[in-house]
């Protein structure tokens, strides 16, 4: 799995979350931190972690429950999670495939890491996040200053 679209692996990834009802932010939390990991292994079929590591990324504070979900993560396909049993050797983990490309991806574009972005033809059409930014009106805390002018000097110029 070297030629890993983040991207889409990702996209593919959050949609499945609030379909999967088992899913808590604790498998969440834990699924991105193992996925920076596998990022950091340059996206390697078969990567090894440190519990300790893991744990600390993904802000999970009790090994019983890093170990109950871990195991959950292999058993919903999520990962396919090898144990060491040993304190010297990492745990083997490999990611899942979630996404498939069925249509030929036109432009790549890679990022200094090797991994590749969405091409110009995949990318998302709708709504973004700051997509109307510059377009707002702002009805809060809206100030017509020409307005505040007339009224300022109008209260200044009516008799006591």
């Amino acid at each position: 799995m070297a030629n890993v679209n983040y991207i889409l692996h990702l996209n593919s990834f959050f949609e499945k979350i609030p379909n999967d009802k088992r899913l808590r932010p604790v498998h969440v939390s834990l699924y991105m931190a193992l996925f920076h990991f596998w990022n950091n292994a340059r996206f390697t079929n078969d990567f090894f972690i440190c519990r300790a590591e893991v744990m600390k990324q993904a802000r999970v504070g009790s090994k019983g429950t890093y170990h109950r979900c871990i195991n959950e993560l292999d058993e919903w396909k999520y990962i396919k999670y090898s144990p060491s049993h040993s304190p010297s050797l990492g745990s083997t983990i490999n990611m899942i495939e979630f996404w498939t490309s069925s249509e030929q991806v036109v432009e790549h574009y890679r990022t200094k890491n090797c991994t590749t972005s969405v091409s110009k033809k995949e990318q998302v059409v709708g709504r973004y996040i700051n997509s109307n930014k510059h377009n707002k009106t702002y009805k809060q805390g809206y100030t017509n200053f020409d307005s505040l002018k007339v009224e300022k000097d109008k209260d200044y110029n009516e008799p006591l």
